[in-house]
């Protein structure tokens, strides 16, 4: 018993501060979920600005990089088709290795059929503060019904 009640402190220590830096992070998904829902690319640009490197960088499908500004524009686009529907960032797992912690996102868009994508976001600690550095989608372009 003794051996079992140590175990599973030692693992609720170790997963402690992914589940502290999740909880830093979704608020800061929320807050580009809120711009996308309301079409608002400059919400967008203006709430990632607080949290995103300056060399922040979008890793599309086709491996192309885009900046910010071309980013929040994108999400727009892609993400509310005819421009309804509501939008969710779900932080499906967090890794952190010192200054560096790999997100893994599911982002969700209501429609017909809803779109479903999953991104690989890396975040770096730059003076004491989380900043988002890029983000990369996970999936290939033809799931994401780009391309052929």
């Amino acid at each position: 018993m003794r051996f079992l009640a140590l175990t599973l402190f030692f693992a609720l220590a170790v997963a402690s501060p992914a589940a502290d830096l999740r909880a830093k992070l979704q608020p800061e998904y929320d807050k580009i979920a809120h711009g996308v829902e309301q079409h608002d690319m400059a919400a967008i640009q203006k709430s990632m600005s607080a949290f995103a490197t300056k060399d922040f960088v979008f890793v599309d499908p086709f491996k192309l990089r885009h900046n910010l500004v071309a980013y929040s524009g994108l999400l727009v686009e892609m993400a509310l088709p005819n421009g309804k529907g509501t939008k969710r960032f779900r932080i499906v797992s967090v890794k952190e290795n010192g200054n560096t912690a790999t997100v893994t996102i599911r982002s969700e868009a209501a429609g017909k059929p809803p779109t479903v994508r999953t991104s690989r976001d890396t975040w770096v600690r730059q003076g004491g503060k989380w900043k988002l550095k890029e983000i990369q989608f996970t999936a290939s372009a033809k799931s994401l019904g780009i391309g052929g």
